[in-house]
This record gives structure tokens, sequence and C-alpha cells, in this order.
């Protein structure tokens, strides 16, 4: 009896280590969030994503352009909101950015606007149906900015733009 009483409870550990993904999309008239989450994010299941695309000439987008240095190529809000109220994830998600009707693929620097600073994140790269996409790991939600990287590790080649400032050492 105390041995089937053991494998009963490794059996519940075993089903409740692999909690079904969750997933929710929003869309922005230039791309496309998905959020993956497992149970363990404590999102409730009434909580919808929303997406605020920024615009270039937006005070937001500026200011953000500030505090980096750089100008990014895109610049969004996201987050899951219950009756107007965010929500914050208790753990850990997958967010994935289409970019709308573009077709080269590179990875992304992805910054992440959170309460302690900013936060630098690598966007992985991939091809979609409709666009290019970069996907990450998100802590907290908030502002969220991006651009290609100018590094590509695998073939140790540095893209540089006119207009950018790089430190070499």
């Amino acid at each position: 009896a105390v041995i089937a009483a053991a494998i009963a409870a490794a059996e519940e550990t075993t089903a409740a280590e692999v909690a079904a993904e969750l997933t929710q999309s929003a869309e922005t008239e230039n791309y496309i969030v998905t959020v993956t989450y497992t149970s363990e994010a404590q999102i409730p299941e009434n909580a919808v994503l929303q997406v605020i695309e920024y615009a270039k000439d937006s005070e937001r987008f500026k200011e953000r352009t500030e505090e980096l240095g750089y100008e990014p190529e895109w610049l969004l809000n996201v987050g899951f909101f219950v009756d107007s109220e965010e929500v914050e994830p208790a753990a850990p998600v997958s967010v994935k950015v289409t970019m709308k009707g573009q077709s080269e693929v590179s990875n992304y620097d992805i910054v992440h606007f959170g309460e302690d600073g900013q936060e630098a994140l690598d966007g992985v790269g991939a091809a979609e149906e409709n666009g290019v996409s970069a996907q990450f790991t998100l802590g907290s939600f908030s502002d969220i900015a991006g651009r290609s990287s100018s590094y590509d590790s695998s073939t140790k080649t540095l893209t540089m733009t006119v207009g950018d400032t790089y430190d070499l050492t």
C-alpha cells in the first residue's frame, strides 16, 4: 500500500509538471504579438492580451529612443488586463512578435523597459507565413523595443550602420 501511494504521488507530480500551455494573440497594424504561458504564470482566465504600437513620431517613442541612445525599429507595450487592471505574470512567459510583411530573417536585439530599468534580451528570428518573428522570454510586462541584431554570432559578422557609435576593444 505504501509503494502504491508513492507511485500515485509520483504520477501526480509528473502530471503537474507538464502544465498545459496557454496562448493569446493581439494584433496591431504592423505586428502580431503572441504570448504563451503555463498555469504557473497565474494569469486569470478572463485576462485579455493588449498591445499598443507606438508610432515613431509619438512622444513615448521619442522618450524611449533617447533612453536607448538609438532608434529601435519598433516599440510596443504588451500586457494582460482584467477590467482595465494590468495583470503581471507570476512566472516567465514566451513572447513572439511577428513583423507583418517582412521577409528578411535576422535575430533581434530586444530591450524590455521594466521596473528595474532596461533589460537586454536576445530575440530569436524566424520566418513566418505572414512575416518575420522575434521570440523571447519576459518576466513582466511593459514597453519592449526591438531592432535587427547587428552582430551575427554564427558568422562572427558585425553589420555597422552609419550614424551608430561603436566601442571596439
